[in-house]
């Protein structure tokens, strides 16, 4: 084994995740990839860019994965979990292979566990009792409590009034009202540097799904975008979070703020080549760098620079019709579009959608440096869509 080979081990590199095991690569660092478990394996092998990895292991249990590590050993820098399921294997794996660069332990169930979450922030919540809770606080929010079995509005339900029946692993908590926004950040010894501030839209009557995600020009927002930092590194400074990135979505209202959940990985669904596009400094880049070199958190850590928007939407199927009535080749070479992340197959129909991240047909990512006409491009697209 070359002593001189670093190694980092990525779990469940899928889709858009699979950028830092490209960077890793680039930089003369050798991934390594771990599916988190054998359905793992079987439902996501095609998501995951087995060219950029020197090794893939499937976890079967922790013996058996560390006995498979063991020739690495000595020369692992850093271990990183792509989705919010990868997490708890992540913090195992920091543990047994006393990596360097990991988070305190002691905060792990918050971390791992929205409920938790939320009683630790404060937040109104309880997992018990759904009925009393909603006739006390009203609009209500119903959501699973283990970050593996949340994300992308799944198993997410707004109620206003009822009689609710308690369901094990969820919990209830107020519905707050307010503009959406997700945060993203890198840490690096403690010190948090902000990547990018995205705005939600949605349709009035919605109030769980979202219609799109736009990035926000920090110096056209500087002041709201200054305000949501604040809140959020003084979240994180409570859970006491030292290394790697964070994806925050928060609610904010006049000067009244709701974390809506804390994910300890990359923003998902997003295209690396758009972010090296449209930012000096992006989010993929800058975690490497903090479990690496540690010299981009010197400086500012508040602002970041753009060159253009980037956009997120979302394509919600609203008819019955088969894979190839949709004009996939169009969409693709339509102006501003980075890449189509499709969630059907060329053998499977197009059923109406469900407002989940999962459930829809497909997500679009666009980059243009002039907002204006991002804007008449997603409009296109939608028409062109339906």
């Amino acid at each position: 084994m070359d002593q001189q080979m670093k190694y980092a081990i990525i779990i469940d590199s899928v889709r858009s995740h699979n950028a830092l095991a490209y960077i890793c690569h680039e930089s003369g660092i050798a991934p390594i990839h771990i599916f988190s478990s054998q359905e793992n394996f079987e439902n996501q092998f095609s998501s995951v860019n087995v060219q950029f990895f020197f090794k893939t292991f499937i976890f079967q249990n922790i013996n058996q994965i560390l006995n498979e590590l063991q020739p690495f050993k000595d020369n692992i820098i850093f271990c990183f979990g792509c989705t919010d399921e990868s997490q708890l294997l992540k913090e195992q794996l920091d543990e047994y292979l006393d990596l360097p660069n990991k988070n305190p332990k002691e905060f792990s169930l918050i971390r791992n566990n929205k409920f938790n979450l939320y009683q630790f922030l404060g937040q109104p919540s309880d997992n018990k009792n759904f009925t009393e809770f909603v006739n006390k606080h009203g609009k209500s929010i119903i959501k699973p409590s283990p970050m593996k079995l949340g994300g992308g509005c799944i198993n997410v339900k707004f109620i206003e009034n009822n009689k609710i029946e308690d369901k094990e692993n969820f919990f209830i908590s107020k519905y707050f009202e307010g503009d959406e926004f997700a945060v993203d950040f890198v840490s690096c010894n403690g010190k948090h540097k902000l990547c990018a501030v995205w705005k939600y839209v949605r349709n009035t009557e919605q109030k769980i799904w979202k219609n799109k995600v736009e990035l926000l020009n920090y110096y056209l927002n500087k002041d709201l975008v200054d305000s949501l930092y604040n809140k959020c590194i003084e979240w994180l400074n409570k859970i006491n979070h030292k290394f790697g990135p964070c994806h925050i979505e928060i609610r904010k209202n006049k000067d009244n703020y709701f974390c809506i959940e804390m994910n300890f990985r990359l923003n998902g669904h997003m295209s690396f080549l758009a972010l090296s596009k449209c930012f000096e400094i992006n989010q993929v880049g800058l975690t490497l760098n903090s479990f690496t070199t540690k010299n981009k958190f010197d400086s500012d850590l508040k602002s970041y620079n753009t060159n253009g928007y980037i956009s997120r939407i979302y394509f919600c199927n609203k008819k019955f019709r088969k894979y190839q009535d949709i004009p996939w080749k169009k969409i693709e070479i339509s102006p501003s579009v980075i890449q189509v992340f499709k969630h059907i197959r060329p053998w499977e129909d197009a059923v109406i959608s469900e407002e989940t991240y999962q459930g829809t047909t497909a997500i679009i990512i666009l980059y243009n440096q002039n907002y204006e006409a991002l804007q008449l491009d997603e409009d296109k697209l939608r028409q062109l869509f339906d």
